[in-house]
């Protein structure tokens, strides 16, 4: 099979995707089950992270430094949440909903393995950045 490389030509007018190739067999029961439970923790996850988002934007929740991180944090989750499995989720349900969804230029297709590879380790490091400033307020708690 390709990688996601191997189909960036420039010179394709009828460019396809990667997507397209990974999901061109027929989707099972389990496929099916499994796509419809990804679309349950896509949309509770979505709100937890717009609940989080906005409790964190309060005045009371502003005052303290980590509100920063965690607002941060609700950002980048929310993008991996939207951006992986909804994205697989859509071009892998074109199969049985009858239409196709092709990325069409080779930009598009590059920002979105950008995105897809960076946001996950941007969610990582803004939990780093809590927990090393927890622990810096709770040895130096008076600096």
């Amino acid at each position: 099979m390709e990688g996601p490389t191997d189909l960036l030509t420039e010179d394709s007018d009828n460019y396809q995707g990667f997507y397209y190739d990974y999901f061109t067999e027929d989707l099972t029961l389990t496929n099916k089950l499994i796509l419809y439970i990804l679309l349950i923790l896509i949309i509770s996850g979505s709100i937890g992270n717009t609940l989080s988002f906005c409790v964190m934007l309060r005045k009371e929740m502003r005052q303290m430094s980590t509100s920063v991180y965690l607002v941060a944090l609700s950002v980048a989750d929310t993008l991996c949440l939207l951006e992986g499995p909804l994205v697989d989720m859509i071009l892998s349900s074109s199969l049985f909903l009858g239409w196709h969804m092709p990325m069409q230029s080779k930009s598009l297709c590059q920002l979105y393995f950008f995105l897809y590879y960076m946001n996950p380790h941007i969610s990582s490091w803004c939990l780093v950045a809590v927990t090393v400033e927890r622990l810096l307020v709770i040895y130096f708690p008076h600096r």
